[in-house]
């Protein structure tokens, strides 16, 4: 069934019935009135004074009145039953819609953990670059103050014994920091 539900739906299935409920209603009080009218008016405008008389006016009243009412009643039952049903309806489409708007819902939540975890990974590569980056930085100005310290030994010259070790100990770190960076844009597939 696609039905189209909003707020209005149970109050504007309950007018039509009302309605008829108020009519049937009408009608019942109208049934009383008329069969007080006929009797009065074929008997006589005054009350009975014996009780044979009041049981023959309760005789006239139910076997006329009695079966009215029963089928005012019935006509009653079955529209409240009705409206009862249609009300079980429209409970039953707005719980389908519900569940339909939960899953949307869902969904809409499930994309969007997946958005912040997709967010997250990158971020983390993205923090793991600039440790890289900032590292290979700290590796190049190792590098070039350690290049100036061998020019500045070797525009002098070694002199001494300390001077040649420190020479060595330079050109040593030199080529360490040098296999670093190297090692570093290998990982990185950065062309040297």
């Amino acid at each position: 069934m696609n039905t189209k539900i909003n707020n209005n739906n149970k109050i504007d299935s309950a007018k039509p019935i009302a309605k008829i409920l108020g009519f049937i209603s009408a009608f019942a009080i109208l049934s009383f009135l008329l069969v007080v009218y006929f009797y009065f008016n074929n008997l006589g405008w005054c009350l009975p004074s014996t009780n044979e008389g009041w049981a023959h006016l309760g005789d006239a009243f139910g076997g006329i009145l009695g079966p009215i009412f029963s089928f005012f009643a019935f006509i009653a039952l079955v529209l409240t039953i009705a409206l009862q049903s249609r009300q079980v309806e429209l409970t039953s489409l707005q719980s389908v819609e519900s569940q339909k708007n939960l899953e949307s819902t869902l969904a809409v939540m499930n994309r969007t953990a997946s958005a912040q975890s997709r967010t997250s990974e990158a971020m983390y590569e993205q923090t793991k670059i600039a440790a890289t980056s900032a590292r290979l930085t700290a590796l190049s100005a190792l590098l070039n103050v350690t290049n100036e310290a061998l020019r500045k030994y070797e525009s002098t010259g070694a002199r001494g014994e300390n001077e040649m070790s420190d020479m060595h100990s330079l050109r040593n770190r030199k080529e360490l920091i040098a296999k670093e960076i190297i090692s570093i844009t290998q990982e990185l597939n950065i062309p040297i």
